[in-house]
């Protein structure tokens, strides 16, 4: 009885050999999955980083945009209030506004001047009215640039969750895969040591 208990335990430890060496493999085959999760998490990582340099940037961007047009909003006040004293003075001067400088003008001296001095008046409230309107143009084309780029903070907040997800998934992954090894290849081991000691 002893020697059928002695082949046995040979067979046994022969087909045991054999699905430890199918273990082994199998287990090669986890590592090369567990090589697999790891890149997978390094990539998540990396992709990680690269969202964070991107809405890091991307704030920036929004905090020079903001205060860019916070600077336009400025000039466009101030041009405001400008146009609003020349406004006011044309409409003091009364229905006649630029003309009469030249009508008050006693000599033709005196017209020349006023003809100069209206050419002037005329220009500088021109060139008021023509920054003022490029003004505007600017402020809207900022408060436009802000948006986008709020918009594009919004993007990357909403991706870098995903990310995020992403990256959680990655580790549950590689731990489980390194745990599932680790507790294969101990079940094997503890077979054959606990065979080989009968």
């Amino acid at each position: 009885e002893r020697r059928r208990e002695l082949s046995d335990l040979k067979r046994r430890l022969a087909e045991l050999k054999v699905r430890y060496a199918a273990t082994r493999k199998r287990e090669a085959d986890l590592k090369a999955e567990l090589d697999a999760a790891e890149l997978n998490l390094q990539i998540r990582t990396t992709e990680r980083r690269v969202l964070e340099l991107r809405r890091d940037e991307a704030e920036k961007g929004a905090k020079d945009a903001t205060s860019e047009r916070d600077r336009a909003a400025a000039l466009v006040s101030g041009l405001q209030t400008d146009l609003s004293v020349r406004l006011s003075a044309l409409h003091r001067m009364g229905r006649i506004g630029y003309l009469r400088t030249l009508a008050a003008a006693e000599s033709g001296r005196t017209f020349l001047r006023g003809l100069q001095l209206l050419s002037h008046m005329a220009r500088r409230d021109a060139n008021l009215l023509s920054t003022y309107q490029r003004s505007l143009a600017d402020l809207k084309s900022r408060e436009t640039d802000l948006a986008s780029r709020r918009l594009e903070l919004t993007t990357l907040a909403a991706e870098s969750r995903q990310k995020e997800a992403e990256l959680a998934a990655a580790r549950a992954e590689a731990a489980a895969l390194l745990a599932r090894v680790q507790r294969t290849s101990e079940q094997e081991r503890v077979a054959v040591v606990t065979l080989e000691d009968k």
